[in-house]
């Protein structure tokens, strides 16, 4: 009865939910209600006010969102316990793109677990729950920002005839962000806009209550266009681009409930079918004169995928276990341009690609004692992949098994305060094109894939302490200290090879025969000084090492930075409601291959940025106003031969929703 207390206390303050009664893993819900105040657009807005996450600006001025302070390549982002059709960073890039109104909760899962189907969630987990049918809601809401072309708009609707539970949400939003770049080598300046689009319809369905089998239904598309374009475009190689995506997924399942003396089982079938299009025209501007002005090629990527799951759970006494299998089918095409090794002419170049996979798990959750919880569980995974390339006529047919273990021990010490400890292991498999038969030539380099490619195995062990108040959801304290060892991790190396009398250096991703190591510690916690004003703090510590292939020189993972600190506060005043939050990180590294710099490190200095707000909410609206990156610190680029320091622009947005 206590632990039910904590969890109505937690969820009335739509605080974070921590201590789960079933699971022994570390578990975290934030509910839609811990952001309202911010007003947030995207997930990725939603995100950056999570205590426990690091934020990594990209050259382009895009942002990354990480766990652990490892790279995004090792964050699973899913969609209602399933990633989106595309690759690993159309999951990443996704996060930008699906509109905070259509955000039930987001689960973080700092482990992996059996159950979930989480390609490289090494740094763990990010699990998007969307408003279902049974959301008892109807709102609009609209938003506009400090750029001219900065808006949003969102309509929700909850119906309830006798055939069963609807709902409807649209989202529409454009946005446009401008960055400052200063170059050191020719002291000029250059700014560079990021414009997007997107446009997100949601139709979800749920049988009557009281059919003994329940069916869930959604419908849901994505929509969006992003544009990168510089206003010097003869100063730099930035890469200017326009992207078109589009996905469409539908996702059905059946739930049921068998019963007799003896049996208690709960099954589950699913049904997921998704298409992903997406169509990239990329300009590669160049300033050395004896180069081409400009390389244009347009990438066209398409993938389809069908996935048939069922699984069975029963609870008996003090047991719960849980046993799946899924069944997965994908179709890639990728169109580009594709050169020889020989000669520097670009042809029309196409590959197709068939993935079977086969995904079966088991897991027991038990109760040792009253408050010792063990939950043991292994997830198998088999795939084989067939491609060919319509240019040139090759064929490859590879494949992959992996068997990942974990274990989770959890010890209640009382209602407020338990230890946990977990050990588990995950897969990251390569990205598409670093397997795919592709060869590019630029000049004296040649970039080409990898179809030996192995994926990469990461064991992970996590020791962590927490403590939650069970009647002020805003006292807390939480340790945890983590340690992660990548085998086969993947890097870029270069080898030179002659070819027709001419020197070429060949770029290629291959697996390093040394693991690659991550460790580090984060601390979060908060206080109430008083009923109505409250504080928090984290701060994370992150060190690794990666040995590359060819040589012995030690190097820190991409994009990790040394340590995150952040703080916020919140006041409440009657209906109103004014808080900020302060982030500061430490610089980062990461590794270049490329046609200007070969064997670069690019640094990246540390940076803070200042978010504040102001709401003020009713029975059946809330208007607020907030103001991102004030005092925002310049952040500086580096690497051998080049220097260039981003400015964010300051934005500030004003909200309005309206609940009926």
């Amino acid at each position: 009865m206590t632990l039910l207390s904590m969890l109505v206390a937690a969820f009335s303050h739509g605080e974070t939910y921590r201590i789960s009664p079933d699971t022994a893993y570390e578990y975290q819900i934030y509910q839609q209600d811990y952001f309202s105040h911010w007003q947030p657009q995207t997930a990725l807005d939603m995100l950056l006010r999570v205590p426990d996450t690091s934020v990594q600006r990209q050259p382009d001025g895009s942002l990354q969102v990480q766990l652990h302070g490892m790279d995004r390549s090792y964050l699973a982002v899913l969609i209602d316990g399933y990633p989106l059709a595309g690759n690993g960073e159309n999951n990443n890039r996704s996060l930008s793109q699906i509109p905070a109104s259509l955000i039930d909760t987001i689960e973080i899962i700092p482990n992996s677990v059996a159950d979930l189907d989480a390609h490289g969630g090494a740094a763990g987990i990010i699990n998007i729950t969307l408003k279902h049918s049974n959301t008892e809601q109807s709102q609009v809401a609209a938003s506009v920002a400090g750029e001219p072309v900065n808006y949003s708009a969102s309509l929700l609707k909850s119906v309830t005839p006798g055939w069963g539970q609807l709902n409807v949400i649209a989202d529409l939003r454009q946005q446009q962000q401008q960055h400052r770049f200063s170059i050191e080598e020719n002291n000029q300046q250059q700014d560079s806009i990021a414009e997007d689009q997107s446009h997100t319809v949601s139709l979800s369905y749920q049988n009557p209550t009281s059919q003994p089998i329940r069916f869930n239904s959604r419908l849901l598309y994505l929509h969006n266009d992003e544009q990168q374009r510089s206003s010097e475009d003869s100063v730099t190689s930035f890469l200017t681009s326009k992207t078109d995506s589009d996905t469409w997924r539908l996702n059905t399942s059946a739930n049921g409930l068998y019963q007799d003396q003896s049996n208690n089982i709960r099954w589950q079938l699913q049904l997921l079918a998704e298409q992903f299009d997406a169509s990239q025209q990329p300009q590669l501007q160049q300033s050395q004169p004896q180069r081409p002005q400009s390389l244009e090629a347009e990438l066209d990527h398409r993938e389809q995928r069908l996935q048939i799951g069922a699984s069975l759970a029963e609870k008996i006494d003090e047991h719960h276990w849980k046993a799946g299998i899924n069944l997965l089918s994908s179709d890639y095409q990728i169109d580009s341009l594709s050169t020889s090794p020989a000669s520097s002419t670009a042809s029309a170049h196409q590959i197709k690609a068939k993935q079977l996979s086969l995904h079966a798990y088991a897991l027991d959750r038990w109760s040792v004692t009253q408050k010792l919880h063990f939950e043991a569980g292994f997830r198998m995974e088999t795939h084989e992949l067939e491609q060919r390339d319509q240019l040139i006529g090759e064929q490859e047919i590879s494949g992959n098994t992996v068997w990942l273990p974990n274990l989770h021990l959890m010890y209640r010490y009382d209602d407020e305060t338990r230890i946990g400890l977990s050990g588990s292991q995950s897969a990251r498999h390569p990205d598409f094109a670093q397997r795919s038969l592709y060869r590019y030539r630029f000049d004296e380099f040649v970039f080409q894939g990898n179809t030996d490619l192995d994926i990469e195995v990461v064991s992970a062990i996590d020791l962590r302490y927490e403590y939650q108040h069970t009647r002020n959801a805003h006292r807390f304290t939480r340790i945890r200290l983590f340690h992660r060892s990548i085998t086969n991790a993947i890097i870029d190396t270069e080898r030179e090879e002659i070819i027709d009398d001419e020197t070429l250096t060949i770029i290629e991703p291959q697996n390093s025969d040394v693991s690659a190591i991550q460790q580090g510690g984060e601390l979060s916690g908060g206080l109430s000084l008083s009923p109505d004003l409250s504080l928090k703090a984290s701060a994370g510590f992150y060190r690794s090492y990666l040995r590359a292939t060819n040589n012995n020189q030690s190097q820190r993972l991409s994009n990790q930075p040394d340590y995150r600190l952040q703080a916020s506060i919140d006041k409440h005043i009657q209906a109103w409601r004014g808080g900020a939050q302060w982030r500061y990180q430490g610089d980062s590294e990461e590794r270049l291959n490329n046609v200007r710099q070969q064997d670069a490190i690019q640094t990246r200095s540390p940076g803070h940025t200042l978010d504040l707000y102001l709401n003020y909410r009713t029975q059946h609206w809330q208007a607020s106003l907030t103001a991102s990156q004030i005092l925002a610190s310049e952040e500086q680029y580096r690497s051998p031969g080049r220097e260039f320091t981003i400015t964010p622009d300051t934005l500030w947005r004003l909200s309005v929703a309206l609940d009926f």
